[in-house]
């Protein structure tokens, strides 16, 4: 056997320790970008975890009744199928539908001449209308009852 030179055994250890240092050092660096990596990862999915889950969030209107479709069947029993006004959470999408069904519709028609009769002419605009100061019930077709209500009695328009 060969004896090695005890310099040449300090150099050795030298240039492996200095290996060892320079890995060391990458090694930290790599770690420390995989464990940054790793963080925006979790911030991403727990983001995206929450925002499925929020989407899910619905509302009905005033107007309406819903029903919950899950996986196409629908979800409840007897009275707990129907979903009333205000706002409700289901699964999102891929796992659940809303169905809403209009109930109730409101009309607004505007009434122009609710007191007192009037002529066609009147009605196609081509005349103007007075008000008269006074209901005539036999024309106008409009009874003061006891509780000072107003009713129509003549049925026409």
């Amino acid at each position: 056997m060969t004896a090695e030179k005890p310099e040449q055994k300090n150099n050795d250890t030298q240039n492996s320790q200095q290996n060892v240092g320079e890995l060391d050092a990458a090694g930290k660096s790599l770690a420390d970008a995989l464990k940054i990596s790793f963080n925006i990862l979790k911030f991403i999915m727990i983001a995206l975890v929450i925002f499925f889950v929020t989407s899910g969030i619905f509302t009905v209107q005033e107007n309406e009744q819903g029903m919950v479709l899950r996986f196409g069947k629908i979800r409840g029993i007897g009275d707990d199928r129907i979903l009333g006004p205000g706002a409700h959470w289901d699964w999102p999408e891929p796992i659940s539908e809303i169905v809403t069904i209009v109930v109730t519709t409101e009309l607004d028609l505007p009434i122009e001449s609710f007191w007192y009769s009037e002529s066609k002419e009147v009605k196609l605009g081509t005349r103007k209308y007075d008000a008269p100061d006074k209901l005539d019930p036999k024309k106008d077709g409009y009874c003061l009852t006891r509780n000072e209500a107003i009713i129509g009695t003549d049925g026409a328009d």
